[in-house]
């Protein structure tokens, strides 16, 4: 299973990835710090993990290009924000997980991100 984490805080990518690593291990994880570096990669991932706030294209934005190049792709939006949600749920978000800001709480990686 191909999976990319999106968000610019480094805390929460590393938590997220490590997390998917003990839910899923063998799956092949990518991060990245903005939607911009996402888009810019061309790949094609089952599912992404997406902050919505981030300087640049926010993660909405993100999505919906996403939605247009791979329909089948599921999207987890992370967010602190919860007036997203509608925004989201437009996009056929899978689901939408609320972290709070800066990392706090976050466990700290076993094996980290690819």
């Amino acid at each position: 299973m191909d999976i990319a984490v999106v968000d610019d805080e480094k805390a929460i990518r590393e938590h997220i990835c490590a997390l998917i690593e003990e839910q899923k291990p063998g799956s092949r994880i990518e991060a990245y710090s903005t939607g911009e570096e996402l888009l810019a990669s061309g790949k094609r991932f089952d599912i992404v993990f997406l902050d919505i706030q981030m300087d640049g294209i926010n993660g909405i934005e993100v999505a919906r290009n996403l939605r247009q190049r791979q329909e089948d792709t599921v999207l987890i939006f992370i967010t602190g924000i919860k007036e997203y949600v509608f925004d989201a749920l437009d996009l056929y978000a899978f689901h939408e997980h609320e972290i709070p800001r800066g990392g706090e709480g976050c466990a700290r990686p076993k094996n980290g991100c690819r």
